[in-house]
């Protein structure tokens, strides 16, 4: 991916943002100007607790060079009243990411060449130069730490101090350490404080905008001909750093991530496909921070954490679309031993913690299991091992759940108004209110008690997988109550029937084991695709509704109205598919088309977490888990399909 020069200036460029992870829940990232417009942005977020614990300790670097001709800024900042200073985005030429984000600049007649990458599995990140100067360049880099958690801002001076250690020096500050060198500049010790940097993203959704940041030191380098350079950022000290061979590794494991993903598909490579792989691979991570060798999901970065639901929807794309079965299989055994009361956790948060506010983590959990065995053919894991865990969700189901969850005479499950996906609201009421038995809570038990009468019989279990026939049955005759024969589809809700159009339905048409005959399912996808679909996935309100809103900012409390309430998400795409060549369709592919152009706008390489209705806009997290593995899975299968 190419951007080049007249995208650089900042009223272009202050929204269009990269990220590296590093497999551990850290990650690198700025804009493509290297200016900061998020608290969450930064060169290196440590997870220190791998996935949780996540720390700002680089927020970015200040370069200069200097020539003959004069003195060049490379960096950009935003300060309070609109100021931009320095402006380095006036000589930069462009910026690729290929897969690596990679920063062209013209200093007068000097070429620089920078490369950003993160060491994977550890919390370090390398930034490599290459600079080409006719006459003697001084480039002096000077380094800006942090010491704080992802979610908050420092606006009083920290407490670091330093040693000199090696070409560099290790730096202590309140909370953590923080490791800087070099293999060919000079380190030199110059404290300093920047005051006031504006975060634009901040303003934007009513939130404190402003930080100081601690320059505890300058690397210097004078260059003439051509040179090549790397400085290495770490939450600790490395010894011998081989910088070459460290970037050849990144560079071969990037490589093996996107050949991975074509030999599970055997399609035809192309950039859109190379990006969404390369996309996926970053949400996966190692979750050894509480004692455990697990894995997880990252639900979206910036800053959201392990989440089940979001790890059970986004599961099938990320790990079984591109052939990584054995990651798969760990995320599902990490999920299953943190289930609690036949619950599966809703999320995980910074300090390891779990909350079981969910109805419907544990459904897609078993869903996802499903998915495993069908890609995997692992029935020794899948319906051998998991079956006590399947088993005690169904269980918990059945004879009432925390949360008010529970199985109803009828078969149908019921719950409170905010444990669906559409769960934003403030303690007094939810905006969605969505209390009762809703369709696609209903839908996924359904197929829940399928799935576990296929799984028993894999096992030898007649018996337990007759009363989960028994039980499925009852449940898709109440489900018929869904039908609404006024506008031919289905209410979002029973018991209060709700008939506001949402995208909830589709999964009564997507999920395996069908609930509708031909004609309704038809009818349903019709609906749906007429009121709900868009370039970039699903309204979540139909415009039709009076209740719909169009646009996406403003206060927290603004954007939660609007969040479930007309905001597009572009994970719905994905079930969409499924249901539209279940009922026939065979031009699904044309439905992906515009995430060509969204990868280019917001979070480069990657799918957003929402898209503002009215303008199309990328909002949310700039990389989101479900949206990135059910655009991929929905490409894999559109072009299955077409070849």
């Amino acid at each position: 991916m190419r951007l080049k020069k007249n995208l650089m200036a900042y009223e272009k460029a202050w929204n269009r943002e990269w990220l590296l992870a590093n497999g551990l829940g850290g990650y690198a990232s700025s804009t493509i100007i290297g200016a900061n417009t998020r608290k969450y942005h930064g060169l290196l977020v440590a997870a220190q607790q791998a996935p949780a614990g996540r720390r700002l300790l680089v927020t970015k670097l200040e370069e200069s060079v200097t020539t003959p001709e004069g003195q060049y800024q490379l960096s950009t900042n935003k300060y309070p009243d609109n100021t931009l200073f320095p402006t380095g985005w006036q000589v930069q030429q462009e910026f690729r990411l290929n897969p690596l984000p990679t920063f062209y600049y013209s200093a007068g007649s000097c070429r620089i060449k920078k490369k950003v990458f993160m060491i994977h599995g550890t919390n370090a990140v390398v930034v490599r130069y290459s600079v080409t100067a006719p006459s003697a360049a001084q480039i002096k880099i000077a380094v800006l730490l942090n010491d704080r958690d992802i979610y908050s801002l420092t606006r009083e001076k920290l407490q670091f101090s330093q040693q000199p250690l090696g070409r560099g020096a290790l730096v202590a500050g309140p909370a953590s350490k923080i490791f800087m060198t070099s293999d060919a500049c000079r380190y030199k010790q110059q404290e300093n404080w920047y005051y006031d940097m504006v975060y634009d993203w901040e303003t934007m959704r009513g939130e404190a905008d402003r930080e100081h940041h601690f320059q505890p030191g300058v690397f210097e380098l004078t260059v003439q001909g051509r040179a090549k350079f790397n400085l290495l950022l770490a939450d600790r000290p490395y010894a011998n750093v081989d910088f070459d061979r460290r970037y050849r590794q990144e560079l071969e494991r990037t490589a093996n991530v996107v050949d991975g993903f074509y030999l599970a598909n055997r399609l035809k490579r192309e950039s859109f496909s190379n990006h969404l792989a390369l996309a996926a691979d970053q949400f996966v991570v190692g979750t050894t921070g509480s004692g455990e060798d697990g894995r997880g999901i990252m639900a979206g970065y910036h800053w959201f954490g392990v989440w089940g639901r979001d790890a059970a929807i986004a599961l099938p794309g990320l790990t079984l679309t591109t052939g990584r079965f054995d990651e798969a299989r760990r995320i599902l055994m990490t999920m299953a031993g943190r289930m609690k009361n036949g619950l599966v956790p809703n999320f995980v948060d910074e300090k390891g913690g779990a909350a079981y506010n969910s109805a419907d983590a544990s459904l897609w959990f078993v869903l996802a299991l499903y998915r495993y065995l069908e890609a995997s053919g692992d029935e020794k894991f899948a319906a051998g091992e998991m079956s006590n865990v399947m088993r005690d969700i169904i269980e918990a189901y059945a004879t009432g759940a925390n949360q008010g969850i529970a199985e109803d005479r009828d078969g149908l499950i019921k719950c409170g108004p905010r444990l669906t996906w559409m769960d934003a609201g403030t303690d007094a009421a939810p905006f969605t209110p969505r209390e009762g038995k809703p369709v696609e809570i209903n839908a996924l038990w359904y197929n829940c008690l399928r799935i576990a009468q296929l799984m028993s019989l894999k096992i030898a279990d007649k018996k337990y997988a007759d009363v989960m026939k028994a039980k499925a049955e009852k449940t898709a005759e109440s489900f018929l109550r869904f039908w609404n024969e006024a506008e031919e589809c289905l209410f979002d809700t029973l018991d209060p029937d709700d008939p506001t159009m949402r995208p909830n339905q589709i999964f009564a048409v997507s999920l395996p084991a069908p609930l509708l005959d031909d004609a309704k399912a038809r009818k349903v996808v019709e609906k749906v695709k007429r009121e709900l679909l868009t370039p970039l996935g699903l309204r979540t309100l139909s415009p039709h509704d009076a209740r719909y809103i169009g646009t996406y900012g403003g206060s927290q409390q603004e954007r939660d109205r609007a969040y479930h309430n007309g905001v597009v998400w572009p994970w719905l795409i994905g079930p969409f598919v499924d249901a539209y060549i279940k009922t026939g369709g065979r031009d699904a592919a044309f439905m992906l088309s515009g995430f060509r152009k969204h990868m280019r706008r917001g979070g480069l390489g990657t799918i957003s977490e929402l898209v503002e209705p009215k303008s199309m806009r990328p909002d949310g997290c700039i990389a989101q888990a479900w949206s990135v593995g059910e655009v991929l899975r929905a490409y894999a299968r559109t072009h299955e399909l077409r070849s």
